[in-house]
């Protein structure tokens, strides 16, 4: 990858992806089930995914990807350049009895001459780039007419970012914030228009493992873990709020 414009590299992701659990996602999962936060936030894009194509740029371990062939039939592909990430993205879809197709390659340079795809998606990657633009050309080029691209970005712009940006500094560094404006024209340059800019999930408070601990650090930790809770009680979270919520998504179809 063009490592002047890429803020993080395969051993920050390698090691990122060697710290995290693999386990069988229930359909009762409050982020990941059949009826969690991601697929209700999502839910007049994913009714009809039965059969689709969709492939993930930056898919290691990803639960966002299981959700989508788990509950939604779709035939999945991730790409990433992560060897640790696909073995676990592999683990993680034969815990759960999934079937998904794993490419390891640098996605922006990877040549891919087969059909197109019906929807290319990503989830925490295009802030880790300071020009979005080849992330969003890559996504086009995979993309059939028609079909759409979607992703999502760290709400950076929450009161809670706050905290994150405070305790966990080193972390914090490896993220840019794109305006709706910029991602917009970065978009409308590669032939995609964005269709829907929305918010959604738990309320961000910690986003990030602290790299500063102390006891408001443990108390802050302490109220995330109190809005996880909340959720079983009222289900709300897919309705997000630009100042609140922990996820910044968008929709873009490609004419």
């Amino acid at each position: 990858m063009n490592e002047a414009n890429e803020l993080t590299d395969s051993g920050f992701w390698d090691e990122a992806w060697a710290k995290r659990p693999v386990s069988v996602v229930s359909r009762y999962h409050y982020l990941f089930g059949k009826n969690g936060i991601f697929l209700r936030a999502y839910r007049g894009w994913v009714q009809d995914l039965e059969g689709k194509r969709i492939i993930e740029l930056g898919g290691a371990n990803s639960r966002y990807l299981l959700a989508l062939s788990k509950w939604c039939g779709a035939d999945v592909t991730a790409v990433d350049y992560s060897m640790v990430g696909l073995k676990k993205t592999e683990e993680l879809f034969a815990r759960n009895r999934c079937r998904v197709t794993l490419i390891q390659d640098d996605f922006l340079t990877w040549d891919y001459r087969g059909e197109p795809f019906d929807a290319v998606v990503h989830w925490g990657v295009l802030e880790h780039f300071r020009d979005p633009s080849p992330v969003l050309r890559k996504c086009s080029e995979l993309v059939g007419p028609g079909g759409v691209v979607v992703f999502s970005m760290p709400n950076m712009g929450a009161l809670g970012a706050y905290f994150w940006r405070k305790w966990s500094p080193g972390n914090w560094r490896k993220h840019v914030f794109h305006s709706d404006d910029v991602v917009r024209r970065a978009c409308a340059a590669v032939g995609l228009k964005v269709t829907d800019v929305f918010y959604w999930g738990l309320p961000l408070l910690r986003i990030s493992r602290w790299e500063r601990n102390g006891l408001l650090q443990m108390l802050i930790t302490g109220a995330q873990l109190a809005t996880l809770a909340l959720d079983y009680v009222l289900p709300l979270y897919h309705r997000g709020q630009a100042r609140l919520s922990m996820h910044r998504g968008f929709i873009a179809r490609k004419a």
